[in-house]
């Protein structure tokens, strides 16, 4: 078994303000502005970069993830039952119906993917129409979703997995067990990573062959995930501590 690094999340809090949010709320990066929801007032709050200047943004009912780039912000609104599209250049947000109890979103492979906790299901969303294209059976509670390494992932909390999906085809491809209560994930630099909150760890899975390679000690109720620069950084919410794991954790480490 490994150890990531640790450090106090004061001490990183004003570099990795994403992470400290995403421990109560969630939050992104996109169009120099880092965007952070408020679940409990159905708002997104848009954080000038450059000039700290706030502004909140109206959305649906219990924004609880959010995904962005230059062009679009994608909020996850979970009671609402929708996903509003926010645009960085006028603020205005439009919604989109997708499954019940969207609980993910993530942006690549040339679309959006939603995970809907209560349907069981990952819709895909054209942004170029705003529309859904494809809806995707995928365990039994998909929770957090990331693109990367070829293919859409998404950390089942309740089946204690981790589908695969091709966004070529819209089918899980493959299935790989995980740890206790997965509820974050990442995928970059060669992997993909997951946070599983009930066994204070992640796993690291080769998306050559879709197993677990290491199995890494993290703190208590380990909740968010982000990745930059060769470190995965996890966010642990029972302890207020901020773990840093390399991503050249040898694949030969830990538990397979």
């Amino acid at each position: 078994m490994l150890r990531g690094r640790v450090f106090g999340v004061g001490a990183t809090a004003l570099l990795f303000a994403g992470l400290a949010f995403l421990i109560s709320t969630s939050a992104a990066f996109g169009s120099d502005a880092v965007w952070v929801t408020e679940p409990g007032r159905d708002e997104v709050v848009r954080v000038d970069a450059a000039t700290h200047v706030t502004k909140k943004i109206r959305v649906g009912d219990t924004p609880t993830a959010i995904a962005a780039d230059d062009s679009s912000v994608w909020v996850a609104n979970n009671r609402a039952n929708t996903v509003s599209r926010i645009d960085p250049a006028t603020d205005a947000a439009d919604s989109i119906r997708v499954g019940r109890r969207p609980a993910g979103v993530a942006m690549g492979a040339g679309a959006v993917w939603v995970t809907n906790a209560k349907d069981h299901t990952v819709s895909r969303i054209d942004p170029a129409t705003n529309s859904i294209v494809a809806t995707i059976p995928v365990g039994r509670v998909g929770a957090g979703i990331a693109t990367g390494e070829g293919a859409v992932w998404v950390a089942d909390i309740n089946a204690r997995t981790v589908s695969r999906i091709d966004p070529g085809t819209n089918a899980v491809v493959a299935t790989t067990r995980v740890g206790t209560r997965p509820i974050a994930i990442v995928a970059g630099d060669g992997a993909v990573w997951v946070a599983n909150v009930e066994d204070n760890t992640v796993s690291r899975i080769d998306p050559t062959n879709d197993r677990v390679t290491a199995t890494v000690d993290a703190h208590s109720d380990p909740s968010a995930l982000a990745i930059a620069d060769g470190t995965v950084w996890v966010a642990n919410e029972g302890d207020g501590v901020l773990s840093r794991v390399p991503t050249s954790t040898p694949s030969s480490a830990g538990r397979q």
